[in-house]
This record gives C-alpha cells, sequence and structure tokens, in this order.
C-alpha cells in the first residue's frame, strides 16, 4: 500500500461518475500487480463503500496501520484452489512482469479497516 493517498495528484483527471454516493472516493493504482485484472499503474479507481464486495470483484483493502491495496477479493476463498485460514480474508494479486503469477494475501479480519468494492476504472489520457 502506499501511505497518504490522500494528498493532492500532481495531475487532474475529469471522470463521469455512471452513479453517485456520497461516500464514495478515487484512489490511484500504483504496480503492476493488478494488470491481470485491467488495472493497471495510473488508474484512477472508484470506490463505493455503500456496495458490498462479491467474490472475484477488484477491491480497495484498507488496513488497521493504514496500509491500502487493491486487490481481487476472495473472501473464504477458492476451493481446491486457495483457502483462507480460520479468522482471515483471502485476496488475489499477481507478480507482475511478463510471466506474471497469481499470488494469495490472507489478512486476518482483526487488521481490516474497511473492504470497498471498486465500481469504475478510468486511466488517464
Amino acid at each position: 500500500g502506499v501511505p497518504r493517498w490522500e494528498r493532492a495528484l500532481p495531475y487532474a483527471q475529469t471522470i463521469a461518475f455512471p452513479e453517485y454516493s456520497e461516500d464514495m472516493f478515487a484512489a490511484v493504482a500504483t504496480g503492476d500487480t493488478m494488470r491481470p485484472a485491467g488495472i493497471r499503474s495510473g488508474a484512477a479507481l472508484v470506490c463505493d463503500p455503500s456496495r458490498a464486495a462479491k467474490s472475484g470483484e477488484p477491491v480497495y483493502v484498507e488496513r488497521v496501520d493504514e496500509l491500502a491495496s487493491i486487490r481481487v477479493f476472495l473472501g473464504q476463498g477458492i476451493a481446491g484452489i486457495h483457502e483462507a485460514p480460520e479468522g482471515c480474508i483471502a485476496f488475489q494479486a499477481w507478480t507482475g512482469g511478463d510471466e506474471s503469477q497469481p499470488f494469495y494475501v490472507d489478512v486476518p479480519k482483526s487488521q481490516i479497516r474497511r473492504i470497498v468494492r471498486i465500481t469504475m476504472v478510468s486511466f488517464a489520457i
């Protein structure tokens, strides 16, 4: 995650919201661990806390230590592929690079502040 995401970005971008909720916020993706999910570095992500995340969807994950990341939400995991230990939530990302491989991250529920569904991805021009 990247601390202090609340700081102003060095560029401005207009985003047309298909729907609007007062609690919505935006985050900017960095790195290439979510590229196979269609989210590349520099993408503006519209996050909507009013919508529940479903397994297989990209989410913004914020931990209680204020670190944040973009991952694919797996909940308890995927039977036969990866299952989260008791008391944890499973997430997926990729190693990045040309031969990107999936990896899984299990985060204890006690370390998660919020999991927010990403409702829209917009790329800078």
